[in-house]
């Protein structure tokens, strides 16, 4: 299996988030966790850190959101002042063509 990048997990998170709403990204972690399964790469841990790769990923969507390819910058998740991830309505198009 390849290491995921943030493009890769973008369709994930857009999942979880429509299928259980808003969610901190503590909680999209765990539930990336249940309903995905990492290998390899992506389970590694991080030098000098107490997590894997995968959490890694998750906190450059938040950090990263200003990037043009950033999934927040383009519109399909809010990243709120209290830190809440949610799914928009662009979001939940992307995600309908993506499961059809």
């Amino acid at each position: 299996m390849k290491k995921f990048g943030e493009h890769d997990i973008s369709y994930a998170i857009l999942f979880i988030l429509d299928k259980y709403g808003q969610l901190d990204t503590g909680s999209l972690k765990d539930l990336l966790r249940t309903e995905f399964i990492f290998e390899d790469e992506n389970r590694a841990p991080l030098m000098n850190r107490n997590d894997e790769k995968v959490d890694q990923i998750i906190r450059n969507i938040v950090s990263h959101r200003k990037s043009s390819t950033n999934i927040i910058n383009k519109g399909w998740i809010n990243y709120d002042d209290k830190k809440i991830l949610s799914i928009t309505s662009i979001g939940k198009e992307i995600l309908k063509t993506r499961l059809l």
